[in-house]
């Protein structure tokens, strides 16, 4: 009877061992599946905001392209929050469910090629890849400017903010 438990906690022992030292079949790049926040690398004194801002896509253009979106986005509705201490600014718009609510125009202002690319335009030509081994997604990131001040009137013209 005891060579019997010992023979059974020995086995349970060896392969709790074994499956403990196994190596990981899969190896995932932890930056390439993450989320990268717009951040702010300056002010100029007309009031436009130089960021950095990373977009995914099937190819290098539509990551970039979503990447100028989205440095847009952050602009309008949640406040650039990263970046250099002096670059902290609000949100253009601050009321809740402002995206929702607009639904229909923000809709046509971000669509591919719509009026957002008026306000954004690449600052350097020098971009940032990280791919993932396991996705056929890129992600990029590009350092854009941001004239906050022409799309502040430009949604005042539009209704969207109150001036």
């Amino acid at each position: 009877m005891k060579t019997i438990k010992f023979g059974l906690l020995t086995s349970f022992v060896l392969v709790a061992v074994l499956s403990a030292c196994k190596t990981p079949t899969t190896i995932h790049n932890e930056y390439a599946t993450s989320r990268f926040n717009v951040e702010c690398l300056g002010i100029d004194p007309d009031g436009s905001q130089t960021l950095r801002s990373w977009g995914s896509g099937i190819n290098k253009d539509k990551a970039i392209e979503q990447a100028l979106r989205k440095a847009v986005e952050a602009v309008i509705f949640s406040g650039i929050t990263d970046g250099s201490a002096g670059c902290s600014k609000a949100p253009l718009l601050n009321e809740v469910n402002a995206r929702e609510r607009h639904e229909d125009y923000f809709n046509s202002f971000f669509a591919e090629g719509g009026a957002f690319n008026r306000f954004v335009n690449l600052e350097e030509k020098r971009t940032s890849r990280i791919k993932s081994a396991n996705s056929s997604m890129e992600t990029w990131g590009v350092v854009v400017k941001v004239n906050r001040s022409t799309l502040k009137k430009h949604l005042q013209s539009d209704n969207i903010i109150k001036p």
